[in-house]
């Protein structure tokens, strides 16, 4: 069977899609899997680590495992402080984003370009923001 290039470049274009098609499908299982197979490898050198000091394996897995679930532990709760801080911290964040607006709109009529026609600032809702931005958080109670 002999192909032309453009018959060959469209074989080539269709697989890309089913291939791409494939992996977005699999987006839910693979994620997860993959981020196994990444921490496994990492907790794995120090598990043989400890098994070659003398600790027995079964005690290196639950130790490293241990290790983990608290390193896990404390970057969530550095995170969830870190939320907080910021929800506590908008109505300052909503003012210094209407006074940058105020500046960049000041900085473009100084270039002559004329905007005082366009409802920029009422367009624009910090307060839709941070409540947008807040609802991406979780809930730090």
């Amino acid at each position: 069977m002999d192909r032309t290039r453009s018959t060959n470049a469209l074989l080539a274009a269709a697989a890309f899609v089913v291939v791409v098609a494939g992996v977005k499908a699999a987006e839910a299982i693979m994620v997860p899997f993959l981020l196994a197979v990444f921490i496994a490898t990492t907790a794995a050198t120090p598990v043989f680590w400890l098994h070659r000091r003398g600790v027995p394996f079964a005690l290196a897995i639950a130790a490293v495992a241990l290790a983990l679930v608290v390193a896990l532990v404390g970057v969530g709760a550095l995170v969830a402080d870190a939320a907080r801080g910021f929800l506590a911290q908008t109505p300052f964040y909503q003012e210094r984003l209407v006074e940058l607006a105020r500046g960049t709109l000041e900085a473009v009529g100084s270039l002559g370009i004329d905007l005082s026609g366009t409802p920029v600032l009422q367009t624009f809702d910090p307060a839709a923001v941070f409540a947008m931005a807040g609802n991406t958080l979780p809930n730090p109670s």
